[in-house]
Formats: C-alpha cells, structure tokens, sequence
C-alpha cells in the first residue's frame, strides 16, 4: 500500500474510494481524485474484494463500507 494525502483522516470523516478496471488496466481514486494505475495480465475482472486496515496493533479501528456499487462505468 502506498500513504495518501487524499485520505480523510478527521473523526467521522467519509472517503470514496473506486477503481476502474478494463480487462488488465486498472485506475485508482481517492474522493475522485486518480492516485495510482497499473495492468495485472493475470487478472481481467468480473470479480472484487475488499479488505480494510489500518495495520496498527495497538491503535485499533473501526471501518465500514456504505453504498458498495459495482458496475460498469463510462471509460
């Protein structure tokens, strides 16, 4: 994973996270904003996962997904 400034951080706050995929390319968003892109040749969609965590023992927290969408969007 990779530090983003694009990340809400404040108490409560809401972030939209997206990716766009086309068969091996892939685009990254942050709250619209493109952070990253890559193509994996091994993987060409159709399916998705999520995991969340903030990689801190100590300090835990709590995350939830709201308004999870999967469908095809304009290229």
């Amino acid at each position: 994973w990779t530090a983003s400034d694009q990340i809400k951080t404040s108490s409560n706050a809401t972030n939209v996270l997206a990716v766009a995929g086309n068969k091996d390319a892939y685009r990254l968003f942050i709250n619209g904003r493109q952070v990253a892109s890559f193509t994996d040749n091994d993987y060409q969609g159709e399916q998705f996962g999520v995991i969340a965590d903030n990689f801190d023992e100590e300090r835990t927290t709590n995350v939830e997904f709201d308004n999870l969408v999967m469908g095809q969007i304009e290229p």
